[in-house]
């Protein structure tokens, strides 16, 4: 498991590589504080202000596979929550920053799919069909 942290954007991934594809919990920072050395600012999750991050208090989680598709879904006991149209404009830069992240942690990444020439030829026989 690996922890991507974005404090720009007040987000936090925790990311489970495997071959084919990254699996994605999104974390939302609910506040911060200081570090003890005073140098930067530690991110808080959850409702409790937490240092740790529970994996399951997430508010997006998804998968993107190694030919960029991706699913994302919410967490049925948390919600968005923005006053602004930057507030909601943040979802789509995390999810974006996901897609990137692909590129570093998946080994498949970019590379043909296996079912390409299946896909070719079941795409070219379909469109004889509909000729």
């Amino acid at each position: 498991m690996i922890l991507e942290r974005f404090d720009d954007i007040w987000y936090s991934v925790i990311i489970k590589p495997s071959s084919h594809h990254i699996d994605y919990n999104i974390h939302k920072h609910s506040g911060q504080m200081p570090s003890k050395d005073g140098g930067r600012l530690i991110p808080l999750y959850g409702m409790n202000y937490k240092e740790e991050i529970d994996d399951d208090d997430f508010e997006i989680s998804g998968h993107v596979k190694w030919d960029g598709c991706s699913n994302w879904r919410t967490n049925p006991v948390c919600m968005f929550h923005g006053c602004s149209r930057e507030d909601i404009s943040v979802i789509g830069d995390i999810l974006s920053k996901c897609w990137d992240l692909t590129a570093k942690y998946c080994r498949a990444w970019d590379e043909p799919s296996p079912y390409d020439e299946f896909w070719q030829s079941t795409d070219k026989a379909l469109w004889e069909t509909w000729r």
